[in-house]
């Protein structure tokens, strides 16, 4: 690869990383998650300049890194609202003290 083309790849990359770290300070993706995407495309950069690959590969998977990313933000968010109402259930049951049910046996 031509050294614009490394130049180009490695400012994609940092921009990625950027973006990354972007959704984790918004609470938009987890850590984890975090962390391979940045192991993985600075792992990608440190790599390019002995891989002979063609525009059209590389811009294949730059494209599914890309997904990947949006996928596991959208995959984040879906489990903090799944957490934010299994607590609010658990909080609106132990407002409403014991269950009948419960009182019942406990009158026998």
């Amino acid at each position: 690869m031509s050294n614009g083309g490394m130049i180009v790849a490695a400012l994609a990359a940092l921009a990625l990383v950027a973006w990354v770290a972007r959704l984790v300070r918004r609470d938009r993706m987890y850590v984890g998650y975090a962390v391979i995407l940045v192991i993985v495309v600075v792992s990608g950069v440190a790599l390019l300049p002995f891989l002979e690959t063609q525009t059209l590969a590389l811009l294949a998977v730059a494209f599914l890194v890309l997904m990947l990313v949006y996928t596991l933000s959208q995959m984040t968010l879906i489990a903090n609202r799944l957490t934010t109402v299994v607590q609010e259930i658990a909080i609106t049951e132990a407002s409403k003290g014991p269950r009948r049910e419960q009182q019942r046996g406990d009158d026998r």
